[in-house]
């Protein structure tokens, strides 16, 4: 779970395939899901309002913008199954 501007968050369920981003109050702000999106773990949001989310079965990190559109794939096919994300606010690198 990540939380987005104070008014919202974004979610995952442990073996979806779908994000999810919601108001505090749970009124459904966007769900975002991809073909090559599998198994969604881990997400979180940089300073910029992007968000990131983790393809554990599919290997990969889909790169959202504020609105929940994709705007890349990250780390496509990697060699191993990625868990979570993180980001450090000192830099701006994955």
């Amino acid at each position: 779970m990540a939380v987005r501007d104070d008014t919202s968050l974004c979610y995952t369920v442990l073996f979806g395939r779908e994000l999810y981003c919601i108001t505090m109050d749970g009124t459904p702000v966007f769900t975002y899901s991809h073909d090559k999106l599998q198994d969604t773990r881990g997400v979180t949001v940089d300073h910029a309002g992007y968000i990131y989310v983790c393809g554990f079965s599919s290997k990969n990190v889909h790169q959202l913008s504020h609105d929940g559109k994709l705007q890349r794939i990250i780390f496509d096919n990697l060699p191993s199954l990625p868990y979570c994300v993180s980001l450090t606010n000192m830099v701006t690198k994955l």
